[in-house]
């Protein structure tokens, strides 16, 4: 995502956004969404412990809808708040973090065929998290297309399999996300303090001055303090 922030933002120069390019206020149409998606999201696991399967599938799509509208509508209405992405990143958790369960009380028998896949998900999920926790004291945020992609492809693939289906489109899925997370590991390496909404680490990697954008905003903001003087 673009913006339209000064030269010497990190915005423009790496496509991201830092938290002083977004509103302060927590009470927005998007923040309500992702507060709504990860409220419902235990629902799943109600209706899957019932084995109610088409339930859970129909909820999970709603919920899914409501991963991506929310993001849109951040733009279209003007509602970026600086908590959105993280509040975004909290409920797809959430969200993601119960379907696994789910899927685990209706198709148990078919993922324990594919643990493998999983476990390298998920362990790439974990220390792409830890390393921007230990870097930056927040979880990534970075919804790159990578992400976006990987993402869609779990959606495929919990489809596939709450309708039946075989367990392929699941390794693809997997795949996808360990792919998103090196992504996302490589982009905390190269960047000095956190950004959210980064299209690709290329954009990075193709504009060596954006991995100087936030000592350079450092700079200015530290343009209004006094120098230390010795008294004569």
């Amino acid at each position: 995502m673009r913006n339209s922030s000064s030269s010497g933002s990190p915005g423009k120069h790496s496509g991201g956004v830092s938290s002083a390019e977004r509103s302060t206020t927590w009470i927005t149409i998007p923040n309500a969404i992702c507060v709504g998606r990860a409220v419902c999201s235990p629902l799943m696991l109600v209706l899957a412990w019932n084995g109610r399967l088409t339930g859970t599938l129909v909820l999970f799509l709603v919920l899914t809808f409501s991963d991506f509208v929310d993001g849109k509508l951040a733009r279209w209405l003007n509602q970026r708040s600086a908590i959105g992405p993280k509040l975004d990143s909290f409920a797809d958790a959430v969200m993601y973090g119960c379907l696994a369960l789910a899927l685990i009380f209706l198709r148990g028998d078919l993922l324990g065929q594919e643990v493998l896949w999983i476990a390298f998900a998920i362990v790439s999920y974990i220390a792409a998290g830890m390393f921007a926790l230990a870097k930056f004291g927040q979880l990534p945020s970075y919804h790159t297309r990578s992400a976006k992609v990987a993402w869609l492809m779990v959606a495929i693939a919990a489809v596939t399999l709450l309708s039946g289906g075989p367990a392929w489109p699941l390794r693809l899925a997997m795949a996808t996300v360990v792919i998103a997370n090196l992504e996302s590991s490589c982009i905390t390496y190269l960047l000095r303090q956190p950004l959210t909404d980064l299209p690709s680490v290329f954009r990075l990697h193709g504009n060596a001055s954006s991995l100087d954008a936030s000592r350079e905003d450092e700079n200015v903001r530290g343009g209004d303090r006094k120098p230390f003087t010795t008294p004569d």
